[in-house]
């Protein structure tokens, strides 16, 4: 999910992204990700954050979203393997 999130943070007008191993949870445990943003007061910057700032909160929403309910979502897998299967 950092990967994903990090490259449409850059596709969206971050001013840089960085994509880093570890974060305090140990090194190779997880895949962190980052963002800066120069807000200069134009409209170029207003855009653009506005694009970038809705990408990468929407996509940290979703990503809990999918991490809290996984195990619905395997039981409702499993649910529909088991109707859909002849």
């Amino acid at each position: 999910m950092a990967v994903q999130n990090c490259i449409g943070d850059s596709f969206r007008g971050a001013t840089w992204v960085a994509l880093h191993n570890g974060g305090g949870c140990g090194w190779g445990e997880v895949m962190n990700g980052g963002f800066g943003l120069v807000l200069d007061g134009s409209d170029e910057a207003e855009e653009r954050s506005q694009c970038m700032l809705q990408w990468d909160v929407s996509n940290g929403v979703s990503g809990n979203m999918v991490r809290l309910h996984m195990d619905w979502l395997i039981l409702y897998a499993e649910l529909f393997n088991t109707l859909m299967l002849p």
